[in-house]
């Protein structure tokens, strides 16, 4: 029963370091005269044990890109 207990205690801790990622659909109007014209982008939302930060997609897929060019 203790090894359970321990297990559960070590599997727990795994999971909490673990970085949470949400997504997000911005809609936003870039030019207030014209309201019909309501652009929209995604958004990531990465929260972890030291911080969160918040950015588009399109950041991250260039992100992705230039670090699968460099390996």
């Amino acid at each position: 029963m203790k090894i359970y207990a321990f297990l559960f205690l070590l599997l727990s801790a795994w999971c909490s370091s673990q970085i949470q990622r949400f997504t997000y659909e911005y809609h936003f109007i870039t030019d207030s005269t014209n309201r019909a014209d309501v652009k929209k982008e995604l958004m990531l939302l990465d929260i972890s044990d030291k911080g969160s930060k918040y950015y588009s997609y399109d950041v991250f897929v260039t992100d992705s890109i230039i670090n699968s060019d460099l390996d």
